[in-house]
């Protein structure tokens, strides 16, 4: 019954919709990195698992920033990304 979000990212959030977010109530600070944040900290208040599978190596730093470190893991190539979704579920 666990809810689980994996992310797969480049590092870089790009800001979409704030208004969006705010219908959501997500509190929204202007910036992309702000409000990636701030939808990953709503996530988890609200019982969401929230991951980061960063993709290539200059998305590990962002992801650790934004995920956590504990919550980031790295997929270069399908063998990282099924031991990573794998290491998330257990």
């Amino acid at each position: 019954n666990d809810k689980i979000l994996i992310v797969i990212s480049d590092g870089q959030p790009v800001e979409s919709s704030t208004e969006k977010l705010s219908m959501c109530g997500v509190k929204c600070f202007g910036g992309a990195y702000e409000d990636t944040k701030s939808v990953i900290e709503y996530l988890r208040k609200n019982g969401v698992n929230v991951f980061a599978l960063a993709i290539d190596k200059s998305a590990v730093k962002d992801c650790q920033y934004l995920y956590g470190e504990n919550f980031t893991a790295t997929a270069f190539n399908p063998q990282d990304f099924v031991k990573a979704v794998i290491k998330f579920t257990e």
